[in-house]
């Protein structure tokens, strides 16, 4: 279930973001410890916080997919981002 880019938070009056991390709370052993720890961070979702992506520039996107093997049947996927942060 989404919620930051949802119906559920669209033209809801309020307390979308208390559900949100109630759902992150009540789900936490799905997810990989690092990605648990940054969705309940306060410095991600603050907006004065300048470790934040609001302030971030997307510079480059890339993903690749190297292949190995004699039939090259041995793949993993990679990406890599590059952005520009803002200072204050």
């Amino acid at each position: 279930m989404a919620f930051i880019l949802s119906a559920q938070r669209d033209g809801a009056s309020g307390g979308w973001y208390e559900r949100y991390m109630e759902y992150l709370a009540e789900n936490r052993g799905r997810f990989p410890p690092g990605a648990y720890a940054l969705a309940t961070s306060t410095w991600y979702f603050g907006f004065n916080d300048p470790r934040g992506p609001h302030d971030a520039w997307l510079e480059e996107v890339t993903i690749s997919e190297p292949a190995t093997g004699e039939r090259r049947e041995n793949r993993a996927a990679f990406s890599t981002t590059t952005s520009h942060q803002t200072t204050r």
